[in-house]
This record gives C-alpha cells, structure tokens and sequence, in this order.
C-alpha cells in the first residue's frame, strides 16, 4: 500500500467528523542509514483522526519489527516495536493546505521506542558466560576510590 493513504484531508474531518486508516506499510520508510537498525517485515498501522476545536487529533497503533544486534554477542535479534493508542494533537497552524501527512509522525514514535540496547534470548544470551569475567559484579566497589576534590 502507498503512504499516501496516511494523508488527512481537513475538509473531510470537518464534513465526515473522523476518519479511520489501517494500513500495511513497506519497511523502508523506516531506514535511518544505521549499519546496526534494520528493519525486515512489514509495518502496521491503525490510526484515528478527528478534529476538536482548532485542533487535528490523532490515535495511532502501530506494531514492528527492528533487527538490533545483540549487545553481548553481536547476533541480530529482532525486537517487536508496538504501540498501542498513542494520542497526539496537531495545531491547525501547524497544517499547510488543509493536509497532514502521517508517515513522519509514525516513523518517529517507531524510532522513538527502539530499545537502545537488547540481549538475544529474553536477555539470557548464551555467550554471556563469556564475558562474565570482565562484567562488575553486584556489591564490588574499589578498595580505594579517586577523589581528586576530596581536600579542597
């Protein structure tokens, strides 16, 4: 399906009262250029738009897939993005020509909820026995700590 689906005619809100969208969308809209953020399957979408006032107001679902790598293995673990019933209201000066286009909005609450960080497995990533020889461990603290303003 084409993001022009994802466009709100104003006109129509007024005459219709609101408008429901439900949409499968190709992933590559959601491409950042990161080496290390990809995303494979495609992206669906529900949204609601209605107007109150001089405000466009808007309820959007959304469920999607990033392909992160591991932070301890460095394999690529899908991770599921889903929002579910986020609001958002829209000035109508903030609207030029009696449009509003969507797709941005949707890319940024996707890209916003991307974990910065995940673990493969649920977080039990196998090779994180591995590693644990270089991770601190609860309740270890330096013997001696730097405080270089201690005497000041």
């Amino acid at each position: 399906m084409t993001t022009d689906t994802l466009t709100l005619y104003i006109d129509r809100l007024r005459a219709d009262g609101s408008e429901e969208i439900e949409v499968t969308l190709s992933p590559e809209f959601l491409d950042t250029g990161e080496r290390e953020l990809r995303f494979a399957s495609p992206v669906h979408a529900e949204l609601e738009a209605y107007l109150a006032d001089e405000t466009l107001v808007i309820r959007l679902s959304a469920e999607a897939e990033a392909l992160i790598p591991c932070k301890i293995c460095n394999n690529e673990t899908s991770v599921p993005i889903v929002l579910s019933d986020l609001y958002t209201t829209v000035s109508f000066e903030e609207i030029h020509g009696g449009l509003y286009h969507c797709l941005p909005l949707l890319r940024e609450l996707i890209l916003l909820e991307v974990p910065a960080f995940v673990e493969c497995n649920e977080g039990l990533c196998p090779s994180r026995e591995e590693i644990k020889q270089y991770l601190k461990k609860e309740g270890d603290r330096k013997a001696e700590s730097q405080q270089p303003f201690k005497d000041l």
